[in-house]
């Protein structure tokens, strides 16, 4: 587990102003994750940014 390993709430506090992190999923999207559907892009090692905003 995540926790683990590293202190959570300073990862979060020390990421706060560049990205949202959740603790945990909303019950919407957590339902969509367990049926299996939600969407997901594998990462392309070459790929910039443009790459993925193109997608």
């Amino acid at each position: 587990e995540f926790e683990d390993i590293f202190d959570v709430d300073h990862f979060i506090s020390s990421l706060r102003d560049e990205v949202r992190i959740l603790k945990e999923l909303p019950p919407r999207l957590k339902r969509v994750s367990e049926q299996g559907t939600l969407f997901s892009m594998p990462p392309v090692s070459w790929s910039d940014i443009s790459y993925y905003l193109n997608q």
